[in-house]
């Protein structure tokens, strides 16, 4: 069965545009932040160098019919993109409950000196 030609071309206007938004936002980031001393900052890039690189893939077999079937380096590729999935996004979660759990700390922390330099303050006006 051919696939509509309506899909093909949303895909085709679709792929580029997906692309081009991902390496855009990691020029913006990399721009803006200096995410390389980071592990969320590394963790963001990975994930999203990971889409874009199979939207890559996709683009390919969309544009020049170069498929897994077509090519060993295509397949591998796509096999070594697929598996960095889970590692990528386990890091991820990793690297945001250590950052949750640090800003709970610090607001517990920020909470308790809050509560007593409003206790102390009152202290004073009493005095």
């Amino acid at each position: 069965m051919s696939p509509d030609p309506l899909i093909i071309l949303l895909l085709k206007i679709g792929i580029p545009l997906g692309f081009a938004a991902l390496i855009q936002w990691v020029a913006a980031y990399s721009w803006q932040e200096r995410w390389w001393r980071h592990q969320l900052g590394w963790s963001l890039v990975a994930k999203t160098l990971l889409v874009a690189g199979l939207l890559m893939l996709t683009g390919l077999s969309i544009f020049f019919h170069l498929t897994r079937a077509d090519s060993y380096a295509v397949a591998w590729t796509e096999v070594v993109l697929i598996f960095s999935i889970t590692p990528v996004m386990i890091w991820r979660t990793i690297v945001w409950t250590r950052l949750s759990r640090m800003a709970r700390k610090i607001d517990r922390e920020q909470d308790a000196a809050g509560t007593s330099i409003q206790e102390s303050a009152g202290k004073r006006q009493d005095a």
